[in-house]
């Protein structure tokens, strides 16, 4: 109440009435799962973790400082935005060495000294740079069948417009996918 008070809200809105047992927290390298809330905890994307931290107060509580990058549309075109939270997980008075764990796993994110997900934009990456060619082909034959006045009907144009766009889209996906792999071995140069 008193971190609320400050300015300082929770992502996590904690239940009106705690159950007799307590709320089950449950985290895994990436995310936590609080009762039935599910936040994901990645250091790079759209929706990430930019710190953690222990937050005092009684209980003591896991406090994860949140990012969200949204496009915000404006009548020129659109601007990105990013909005910050904080989200705070209770630690339960029996739990002080789990929640050092947590504490030290996600330190060690934030620094960049472990990868969660090692090939995890490199996926991405390969993903994208198959749409594009898969693309291209596409675009290549559909417009190739129509220089030939091969009668097909639409299936030529189709080609090349499907085929047009799917290689715009891999080589988007590619590039994002390249800037956060970028971004992922920048951190854990530092």
């Amino acid at each position: 109440a008193a971190l609320k008070q400050a300015g300082r809200l929770n992502d996590w809105k904690v239940p009106r009435k705690v159950p007799p047992n307590g709320v089950e927290v449950i985290f895994s390298p990436s995310a936590v799962m609080i009762g039935d809330s599910f936040f994901g905890l990645a250091k790079s994307g759209v929706a990430r973790f930019t710190g953690v931290a222990m937050a005092p107060g009684n209980p003591l509580a896991i406090a994860f400082g949140m990012a969200m990058t949204a496009a915000r549309g404006t009548s020129g075109g659109a601007i990105l935005t990013t909005y910050r939270s904080e989200l705070r997980i209770p630690v339960a008075r029996t739990a002080g060495a789990e929640a050092s764990k947590v504490l030290t796993h996600y330190t060690s994110v934030d620094a960049g000294r472990t990868i969660v997900k090692p090939g995890f934009w490199a996926l991405r990456i390969k993903i994208g740079l198959w749409g594009l060619g898969l693309g291209v082909l596409s675009a290549v034959l559909g417009f190739g069948l129509n220089a030939l006045k091969v009668n097909l009907g639409l299936a030529p144009l189709v080609m090349a417009v499907v085929g047009v766009m799917v290689a715009l889209g891999g080589a988007v996906l590619a590039a994002i996918a390249s800037a956060f792999k970028r971004g992922e071995r920048e951190d854990r140069t530092r």
